[in-house]
């Protein structure tokens, strides 16, 4: 598997992802990284990053390392551990990775840190299999997911 031209693939149509920062820096066999630069809009009302960032950014990072066998996989269950504020944070790094890797149901483990090293948060998701035949990196998956966002 290619797994620049999945990184990428999934670069140019995961709108969401993008609007928020995240960048994903590395994707291979059960494992991915990702990283996000914090902008003012991440902050929440005490001036720590937003739990919904920080849960965006473990789900995006999750959702990769979960396609990078192909299949087109989508999250059913998530639970993330906040153990750390992010104040005073300027960018985060995520890295997911396998727990267990089944025909239909894949489980991972998600770490999230700081610049300095500090660990912000934990958090287990949960992953479907939608179609086995539905390679996340053909351009047949990715016209459908184009075909999809051009409707909206």
């Amino acid at each position: 598997m290619d797994y620049e031209e999945l990184r990428q693939l999934r670069k140019d149509h995961d709108l969401f992802p993008n609007e928020l920062g995240v960048e994903i820096t590395k994707i291979s066999a059960g494992h991915a990284e990702g990283e996000l630069v914090i902008r003012p809009d991440h902050m929440n009302v005490i001036n720590a990053v937003h739990g919904g960032v920080l849960f965006s950014l473990a789900d995006t990072v999750c959702g990769n390392a979960a396609a990078s066998y192909g299949i087109a996989m989508t999250t059913i269950s998530a639970t993330m551990n906040f153990l750390n504020p992010a104040l005073n944070t300027e960018k985060l790094f995520a890295k997911a990775d396998e727990i267990k890797h089944g025909r239909k149901i894949c489980f991972y483990d998600v770490d999230i840190h700081d610049e300095k090293g500090r660990l912000i948060a934990q958090g287990t998701s949960t992953f479907f299999a939608l179609d086995e035949k539905a390679h996340a990196f053909s351009p047949d998956f990715a016209k459908g997911i184009k075909d999809a966002t051009d409707k909206k």
